[in-house]
């Protein structure tokens, strides 16, 4: 179905590009026909419909989709699938503040990893940073660094310079929390640089004018 194709990516850049209604209109499209859809196809509208209602708030219908998404997994025992499930439904009881349910969620993920996966060590690296981001929000700054390194280090791995950059940024935001400038500065300046090696100009950008303000405040 190359027009199921196109609309699901379609459904992805809208929602990269921060165009919420644009996306729920395509997914509605997409939903009519959602019965005739191939499994994979499938699969990735319920996780498209998840972030969807993730990015709205709408936490009950996100969780919702994502649990269609690992059902449909585990019913093709597919771990991709319920993996990248199992890590939204993290990220979203984070997002809620549900920090417990969060960790054992991904801890649940981590679980169902197969190293023989394609790009085992991003994800790995997804799962690290994902969990420190609970830690963080908890306000363990400690065990969230133990995390973004980990993160750190399975990115770097897999050469993956934008998740490399993701979890420098998070390690400068953990340091300054603890106060130690000098750390968060050298991770800024790490993550500006990650950011333009992948080519991600907008995040680049966003990285310079934090490290600009951080070195002013020096």
């Amino acid at each position: 179905m190359p027009e199921t194709t196109k609309q699901l990516e379609m459904i992805h850049q809208a929602l990269e590009a921060g165009r919420d209604q644009e996306a729920a209109s395509l997914l509605e499209a997409v939903k009519q026909k959602i019965s005739q859809l191939r499994p994979t196809h499938r699969a990735e509208f319920y996780l498209l419909e998840g972030q969807l209602y993730k990015n709205q708030g709408q936490w009950k219908l996100a969780h919702e989709s994502f649990n269609q998404l690992y059902n449909a997994g585990f019913r093709r025992d597919e771990p991709y699938n319920q993996t990248q499930a199992l890590q939204e439904i993290g990220e979203l009881y984070c997002l809620q503040g549900r920090i417990e349910e969060s960790i054992a969620s991904y801890r649940k993920a981590l679980r169902v990893l197969n190293s023989q996966m394609t790009g085992y060590h991003s994800k790995l690296s997804c799962n690290y940073l994902g969990q420190g981001n609970c830690f963080m929000q908890a306000g363990d700054q400690d065990t969230a660094i133990m995390y973004y390194q980990l993160a750190k280090t399975y990115a770097s791995s897999d050469k993956n310079l934008a998740l490399e950059a993701q979890a420098f940024l998070a390690l400068a935001e953990a340091y300054g929390k603890l106060g130690k400038t000098r750390e968060t500065l050298r991770y800024t300046r790490s993550a500006l640089t990650a950011f333009k090696k992948a080519g991600m100009g907008k995040e680049a950008q966003a990285a310079e004018s934090q490290l600009q303000a951080l070195e002013a405040s020096c």
